[in-house]
């Protein structure tokens, strides 16, 4: 758990051009969930994929597959993470359909935060990391997932964790 400014500042900072996957967590807690990659690790993890080495969030316009690529390794991770989230809470939550977001770092989280903010500056940060070996080399690609559930949420995640609040 971070405050929000903390939270932008493991984004990047709140001018930081980043990479957003946004959805809705919807069910018995629900909140908005953001998995955000800076630039350079999104475009590198968008080259490996489609072995293009030329994509570029930093450069547009770009390329279908390689929107596409960004959109369904957030979709795939968001459900995997609240999924798991689901089964070590025993809370029925799944996620929305995804949106996929090119912006400032304060402008990408600010949607999720003008709910949540006049109830708490609390957020729930998931590092993540991903890694392809492939012989000598190794590739790390690392991204946060920010967790904001709704106000009357968080009450309900940590009951069901057996935790108060």
């Amino acid at each position: 758990m971070v405050s929000f400014d903390e939270m932008m500042e493991l984004a990047g900072g709140a001018e930081n051009i980043a990479v957003s996957v946004f959805l809705r967590v919807e069910g018995e807690a629900p909140g908005s969930m953001f998995f955000v990659l800076p630039l350079e690790e999104a475009s590198r993890f968008i080259q490996i994929l489609t072995n293009d080495e030329t994509f570029e969030f930093s450069n547009p316009p770009y390329s279908e597959i390689g929107l596409s690529a960004m959109h369904e390794l957030g979709n795939i991770l968001s459900g995997s993470y609240l999924s798991a989230l689901s089964d070590f809470t025993k809370l029925h939550i799944y996620p929305s359909v995804p949106s996929l977001s090119i912006d400032m770092i304060g402008a990408l989280l600010s949607y999720g935060l003008i709910e949540i903010s006049t109830y708490s500056d609390r957020v729930i940060v998931i590092d993540t990391a991903l890694e392809e070996v492939d012989g000598e080399t190794n590739t790390r690609i690392q991204g946060h997932f920010f967790l904001l559930p709704d106000p009357n949420s968080f009450e309900t995640i940590f009951s069901s964790l057996g935790v108060s609040s």
